[in-house]
Parts: structure tokens; sequence; C-alpha cells
């Protein structure tokens, strides 16, 4: 930042931002603002490299052409698919068995529903979520929070970095607020490493190592959210 062509390293009155930096757009409501800053509390990004970073927008980018109902086609972005093949992004064993992509189109990782273009877009809402059934409603304008959040598999913890293109995805708001700062396990993970139970009704659960995570063939999740 600048203050009458003088480099400033926080921000104050009269200081104009310049070079690179984070840009946040309020779509929400009826007052658009801009907000601009070095420093804007997403740590991940802001100390991972330039490369990591650029990959992992790629990505974001490519899971929105893939979302449910989205008005881009996907044979209009061959050079993006290109960056992403060449650095191994787009595999089957990367997409499919961490449940970022579901039979070809994205989904949230951790419920495996596919997500909706529109729902990139619109205000994140705690209807019908029970274990949030105390979040109050949001008012339109008074929060930039969107249905779908990036999305972090492996979680972010201070002492590594783990904002890498492999293990980022698009997920619902709520699913990433249940999760917490646990790892999103696949069922393929939990069958490779875990055990089953047959329940009595015939269906089949899988637990990880830890018993912390259980999937169900359909999907289905159960976390284990104390000790």
């Amino acid at each position: 930042m600048e203050v009458d062509g003088i480099n400033v390293a926080r921000r104050k009155k009269g200081a104009s931002d310049t070079g690179e930096y984070v840009l946040r757009l309020t779509t929400c409501g009826d007052r658009k603002s801009k907000n601009e800053g070095v420093s804007q509390g997403i740590f991940a990004p802001e100390y991972a490299t330039a490369e990591t970073n650029y990959l992992s927008r790629a990505l974001l980018a490519w899971l929105i052409i893939k979302s449910e109902e989205s008005p881009y086609c996907e044979n209009s972005f061959d050079n993006l698919k290109q960056i992403l093949i060449n650095s191994d992004i787009l595999s089957d064993e990367n997409l499919s068995n961490n449940h970022i992509l579901h039979n070809g189109i994205t989904c949230c990782p951790l419920c495996l529903k596919t997500i909706n273009y529109s729902e990139l877009h619109e205000m994140i809402s705690y209807e019908g979520a029970d274990a949030l059934a105390n979040s109050s409603e949001q008012i339109a304008g008074s929060t930039r929070a969107t249905k779908i959040n990036l999305f972090h598999i492996t979680p972010l913890c201070y002492e590594s970095l783990e904002h890498k293109p492999s293990r980022i995805a698009w997920g619902h708001a709520i699913c990433n607020t249940v999760l917490g700062q646990r790892f999103c396990v696949s069922l393929k993970d939990i069958i490779e490493n875990g055990y089953k139970i047959n329940l009595l009704s015939g269906k089949k659960l899988w637990v990880n190592e830890n018993e912390n995570f259980m999937r169900s063939e359909q999907g289905e999740v159960w976390i284990k959210i104390s000790d």
C-alpha cells in the first residue's frame, strides 16, 4: 500500500492498494461493495507458493464448470483443462476417490451431494441443518458467506500447510462447519484401511482405523465429535 507515493505496511486513511493482493467482491444484498487489502484472514493462500495458489484457483474454476446446471461448456476451456492434466490434478484417483467429482459432476466431499451452479452464489442458510438449529438466519447483505465454500479435505493446521490443489474442493458451508478440523475420509480410504460393520438391517458401514469416521456404501457419514 502507498500513501502519497510512500510504501506503508498497514492500512490507513488515504492509502491505496498496489501490486498483487486479495480482492473480495460482495454480491449479496442490494449494496455491492469492494473490500481490498493485503491480509484478509485467508492464511493458507497467503503462505502458499504462487504456483500452488494458481493451480488451486485453476481447479476451483474447473469444478465450477463441472457443477450441476453450469452455464459453461467444458470444450471452451481446453487450455485450463490441459494445465490441470499436466499437473496431474484431473486424475480419477484424485477427483473420484476423494469425492471431489461424482459421475463427472462437482460434489461435496463430505455428504457427496452434487453442487448446483446457483449454490455458488446463494447466501448461506442453516435451514434443515439439525446440528446448527440454533444458528440465526442470515440477513441479506450482512454476510459474504455462500452455501458453497472452499473445502479442504485435509484440515489446515498451523504446523503444516495442506493448501494443495489435490486436497481442495467445493463443499457445503454447513458440511465444512460440521466437519471442523477433521480429515474428510473417503469411502475408498476407509475400505482399504478400516473395517466393515454389517447391521441387522442389511446395511453395510465402513469404519476408519481411528474409529472416528464412518461411511455407508451410499455415502452417508457419521463423525465422532468427542473423545
